[in-house]
């Protein structure tokens, strides 16, 4: 009975954790996480950016379903970034890229592509 009690609740509990988005906070922290040898997907983002915010729901749900992918986010307006986001080319917000090993294997997407996105990820597994 216990056991079955516990599976349950690990399951409910399941459906209500938070995103497995990696906020990042330096370029030391997104040098870890690109030389894993994991697909990385990238979001850069703003808080100020209305489609950023929009796409952000869909992308939490990515990284839910993904979890053999590392998502992360990177706000563009971070000063302690900002090498970072010149690295990736951000022309606009958001920008998605994708990395596996340090290296680019697929091309950024622009704006929130959601199928795009989706397209890439399936592409890479």
């Amino acid at each position: 009975m216990l056991r079955t009690l516990a599976s349950r609740c690990a399951a409910t509990s399941r459906r209500f954790l938070a995103s497995r988005v990696v906020n990042v906070g330096s370029v030391e922290a997104y040098d870890k996480l690109s030389t894993t040898g994991d697909l990385v997907v990238t979001n850069y983002t703003a808080s100020w950016c209305g489609p950023c915010q929009a796409a952000a729901p869909v992308f939490d749900k990515m990284s839910e379903d993904h979890d053999d992918v590392i998502f992360c986010k990177v706000d563009i307006d971070d000063e302690d970034l900002g090498d970072l986001v010149a690295a990736a080319q951000v022309r606009a917000v958001p920008t998605y890229t994708f990395t596996k090993g340090g290296e680019t294997v697929a091309d950024n997407v622009q704006g929130a592509d959601m199928e795009a996105i989706r397209d890439v990820l399936l592409d890479q597994s």
